[in-house]
């Protein structure tokens, strides 16, 4: 992909797919950017050998800082090219009367937790879940911080987080809210968890 992007005619016969193209050329067209879903170290080296940007989910920020970004210096410095941006995708409910985070947590990403690979990521993130019971797991991310909750401060106290341990682009998702209660209790989570965030910058 990254090849047919800049511009080249590719003749690719491998194991899983074989391809003979070359994409036609559009003038006045932007660059575009390949961006790679990243969880575990193998998967962070690649995009760190093709990517433009690497994408994480449910990745507590120590654990991007730890084993991900090693992973993709390693992996861009074998290809002589720059380090990928990340951007990681950080769940999070604002604590409010009533309201059980673990729920949303569990609506959020319920099938993630119930995911072998997902919970291995997890598991070496220090974080302890297991997929037979994926209730308790949810109730692990919220304990960890992995599910961010608190005041909208203490939430963008924990976005901040990631920034300081090299995510470049933190990418808040309500969507636990918005299952359990409804896009206007989302969107008033994200409208005060914004606030917080850029009220204090």
């Amino acid at each position: 992909m990254r090849r047919l992007l800049d511009g080249e005619a590719v003749d690719h016969q491998g194991e899983y797919h074989t391809t003979r193209y070359a994409l036609p050329p559009m003038p006045g067209a932007g660059a575009v950017e390949v961006s790679l879903g990243v969880l575990r170290p193998g998967m962070a080296r690649t995009a760190g050998q093709v990517a433009d940007v690497a994408i994480t989910w449910l990745a507590p920020y120590w654990y991007i800082a730890k084993a991900l970004v090693p992973a993709m210096e390693r992996g861009a410095s074998d290809r002589g090219r720059p380090t990928p941006r990340i951007a990681s995708v950080v769940h999070a409910a604002v604590s409010r009367p009533g309201r059980r985070t673990d729920e949303a947590a569990y609506a959020a990403v319920g099938p993630h937790l119930r995911s072998p690979h997902y919970c291995d990521m997890l598991r070496q993130a220090g974080v302890v879940v297991d997929p037979a019971d994926p209730r308790r797991g949810a109730a692990a991310l919220v304990d960890s911080g992995v599910f961010v909750t608190g005041t909208p401060g203490e939430i963008a106290d924990g976005l901040r987080q990631y920034r300081e341990h090299g995510v470049d682009e933190v990418i808040v998702n309500v969507s636990g809210v918005l299952l359990a209660e409804g896009a206007r209790a989302a969107l008033s989570d994200l409208d005060a968890i914004i606030g917080a965030y850029g009220g204090a910058c």
